[in-house]
């Protein structure tokens, strides 16, 4: 975890020290005026002194991290921008950097550069950070020579504060910014830069802000003002935010070119709008392009087609017959829309009153334009069946579609699915059309044939681009309508025994909510015999829990007993232990990520997460076979080696954690029991002291939440019979004890009638929920390491089946 030396002055005033040491608290010490003789210039404050970010002042136009970028960019850098008409000194200036607590290149708390030179008006400033070992991949950009080197640091990839000052004081906390009053509250302020990474991850939070920080930077992206706009809100892609992101793995050379540092050599220059990537397909006039299949809202009897023509094109049909030379065949008329571009025809048909178990064969027609014949089977609410289960097929380049034509197509001869699904991330660049015309039109013949159902990922949507691109390539069925959910995205089916819902991890907030409420009412009506679940970031990920989608979905999850959730994000491999309620319950939930089936590939992380059952790194194209049957979900995970064309099971080749040893890659689900009666809930029941005793275990910074704990927090915990529980006595004797730097152990006395503890820490005395985190544990004692160096509060209570004890007396604890 990452320092924060907000000084104790003893136990007696934790409440207040701990609300001075979270960002965003209203103090009392903001620096609402300087005297008016010592405004410096180029600094945002008015003539009589007072701070007035609208005062035209210097900047942190761009910040990038260089560590694991993976050739993206050859160096991290922070660049100022001078707005102003005159030189700026800075040669008693700072810039000051801290990395969120995963940054584990850097020491912890803030560092210091003191500046030397000037800032010419109009003009940029760079400061070039050291250069990261590991990246071995060449880059893709190169980061010029700055006007300083810092080799002290490496900048992190995901989760960083960059403060701008008009003095040389090192900062010792992180009050920097008072995001109640919007005053600094360090003598010298000139401006603050926070990003949160964008997995989401309590590791990935960075501890300054102005106004709020998004879930958004990423290894391979920077942070980058909206044509040097400071409206003291860093916010990425929001309507009031200041930042959008710059990708610097782009091969577009205009692009690059906009968006690169410059240095006080470049002289001066101005804002000009960020442009797109430029093209360099085009849809053809003599031939159906980038057609696609997807099942209706009965896989028995209806199917949808989507594809696209030039704009010029204003009527489409399908012709379905059951006969292959396409006599007798039935015409459906397609819609037509333009694009969000509008720059092509989007036609979407859809083939109603089909016969179920029954092969088709079908054209897509535009005029004299005609698609090749392709075939399809209608669906079946009751056969065995298997589906193929891909991920993260992105790429940048035409040649990363390459391998994921050969691949999925030896998939699919092979294995011959009802459908394949993509767990997010099928492009690269969410609204560029190269990539979606390689991505669908280099595997035309599986796209045509096979129904593809497709999960919205972070390279499809963003704060600021709601998955068009995507929502114009795919049509699907019983799509949710929820407000704050992008249309389009989330949506469910039946096919066979199971009832399948797909979700969308990028709707950030209320979209979350909305989601969370549509999927829990959708689960309560299916009459299937499984649920499975996909979504492109899962709460138990390969790096820890992913904050935002666990807190709105695991309760779904655990409440309609959910038997798997198929999910992206990390390109490698990782299945959890059957989950609920956050601990291993044989009734629970396996969470499963295959890896990336394409060019996509990264190790698995070096810390396996607590929640994991194996973890690997496939190293080539790797895709999940799931044959469902009334007995079982059987799973199959295997590889596909280009160089030899041959499948191989993933228990035999890449690099495999077992964290069991007696565990294998294929494994089997059984069917567990959906039907919840009236008022009943699996998950543990909500008081007035925490408000939801099944928050997962990621609110409160300063806890690492995947895998620290000395005593484990997934033990098998048995589901009982819950006709006799017995209300359990209050936790007695609840002792914390420092067991080594940044490390405590929390023990207590065992109590009458429990089977489990909750034990819960917290940076705020009242434990809100939003700085709280708490954990489930069968055993007395519990140790967590890798703390913040802060204050902490720290209750205990014991749970018996759906009965909860009182909390325990809290304790205060000053963690060194």
């Amino acid at each position: 975890m990452r320092k924060n030396t907000s000084k104790a002055i003893g136990a007696v005033l934790i409440a207040g020290i701990v609300a001075s040491g979270l960002n965003g608290m209203p103090l009392n010490n903001s620096v609402n005026q300087i005297n008016a003789a010592t405004v410096e210039a180029g600094t945002p404050y008015d003539g009589a002194g007072n701070y007035n970010v609208a005062v035209n002042h210097v900047i942190i136009n761009q910040v990038y991290g260089g560590g694991n970028n993976k050739g993206a960019g050859s160096h991290g850098f922070i660049e100022l921008y001078n707005p102003t008409d005159s030189e700026v000194d800075l040669s008693t200036w700072s810039v000051q950097y801290e990395g969120a607590t995963g940054d584990d290149k850097n020491d912890p708390g803030w560092h210091k550069l003191d500046l030397n030179g000037s800032i010419p008006a109009h003009s940029s400033y760079l400061i070039r950070t050291k250069k990261y070992k590991d990246n071995t991949t060449p880059a893709n950009f190169q980061v010029p020579t700055g006007d300083m080197q810092w080799d002290d640091i490496i900048i992190n990839g995901k989760g960083v504060a960059v403060t701008l000052m008009s003095n040389q004081q090192l900062l010792t906390d992180n009050n920097i910014f008072d995001n109640t009053s919007k005053k600094p509250l360090k003598e010298g302020y000139v401006d603050l830069v926070g990003v949160h990474g964008n997995d989401s991850m309590e590791s990935e939070k960075a501890f300054a802000f102005e106004g709020y920080a998004t879930d958004s930077q990423s290894t391979k992206k920077a942070v980058r003002r909206i044509d040097f706009q400071d409206t003291d809100c860093n916010a990425i892609g929001e309507d009031d935010g200041d930042f959008v992101i710059i990708e610097y793995n782009a091969t577009d050379a205009d692009y690059l070119q906009w968006a690169r540092p410059r240095t006080t050599a470049d002289g001066a220059w101005y804002a000009t709008p960020m442009p797109e990537f430029k093209e360099t397909t085009s849809l053809s006039s003599s031939e159906i392009n980038v057609l696609t299949n997807t099942f209706g809202n009965n896989v028995e009897s209806t199917r949808k087609f989507t594809w696209q023509m030039p704009a010029s094109f204003s009527e489409g049909y399908v012709n379905v017959s059951v006969n292959e030379n396409m006599t007798n065949a039935k015409k459906f008329n397609a819609t037509k829309a333009l694009n969000h571009k509008e720059s092509a025809s989007v036609f979407r048909a859809e083939a109603t009153e089909l016969s179920k178990n029954t092969k088709y064969y079908y054209q897509a027609v535009c005029g004299d334009v005609k698609s090749e014949v392709y075939s399809f089977t209608t669906g079946s609410l009751s056969d065995d069946f298997t589906f193929v289960r891909a991920s993260d097929s992105q790429s940048k380049t035409e040649s990363g579609y390459d391998i994921f034509q050969k691949a999925v197509t030896k998939i699919a001869n092979t294995y011959n699915p009802v459908f394949i699904m993509e767990t997010g991330d099928l492009v690269d660049t969410n609204y560029f059309e190269d990539e979606w015309r390689w991505f669908i039109g280099k595997s035309q013949g599986m796209f045509g044939s096979t129904a593809y159902i497709p999960v919205v990922g972070n390279h499809e949507q963003t704060s600021s681009y709601d998955a068009w691109a995507f929502r114009e390539h795919f049509s699907v069925p019983n799509e949710c309508t929820e407000e704050g959910v992008t249309p389009g995205t989330v949506y469910s089916f039946d096919y066979g025994k199971v009832h399948f819902v797909v979700l969308n991890s990028e709707c950030k907030g209320e979209g979350l909510k909305s989601q969370a409420k549509w999927a829990a009412d959708d689960m309560s009506k299916t009459k299937q015999k499984y649920i499975i679940a996909a979504i492109h970031r899962g709460p138990y990920g390969g790096a820890g829990i992913a904050g935002d989608v666990s807190e709105a979905f695991t309760p779904v999850f655990d409440k309609y007993n959910v038997e798997l959730v198929l999910f992206g994000h990390d390109h490698s491999y990782i299945r959890t232990k059957a989950l609920k309620n956050g601990v291993e319950d044989k009734n629970g939930t396996v969470y499963l990520e295959c890896g990336g089936c394409a060019s996509k590939q990264d190790s698995a992380n070096s810390t396996i997460p607590g929640y994991a059952e194996i973890t690997g790194t496939p190293g080539m194209p790797v895709y999940d076979v799931i044959t469902v049957t009334d007995e079982s979900i059987k799973v199959k995970t295997v590889t596909v080696d280009e160089s030899t064309d041959t499948i191989s099971d993933l228990q035999d080749t890449g690099s495999i954690n077992y964290v069991n040893p007696d565990a294998k890659i294929e494994f089997e689900v059984l069917p567990k029991n959906h039907s919840i009666k009236e008022n009943e809930s699996t998950t543990e029941p909500a008081t007035k002291e925490n408000e939801s005793a099944t928050e997962p275990a990621t609110k409160i910074e300063g806890i690492n939440t995947t895998a620290n704990a000395e005593t484990t927090n997934n033990e098998t915990l048995k589901t009982t019979d819950i006709i006799k529980e017995k209300v359990p006595a209050k936790v007695k004797d609840l002792k914390v004890k420092q067991v080594k730097k940044r490390s405590i152990k929390i023990s207590w006395t065992k109590s009458k009638n429990v089977k489990k503890y909750e034990v819960s820490i917290s940076a705020n005395k009242k434990f809100k929920k939003s700085k709280t985190t708490t954990y489930m544990t069968s055993k007395k004692v519990y140790v967590l390491k890798k703390l913040k160096i802060r204050n902490y509060y720290i209750r205990v209570r014991a749970i018996n089946g759906k009965k909860t004890g009182k909390w325990s007396k809290i304790l205060i604890k000053i963690v060194k």
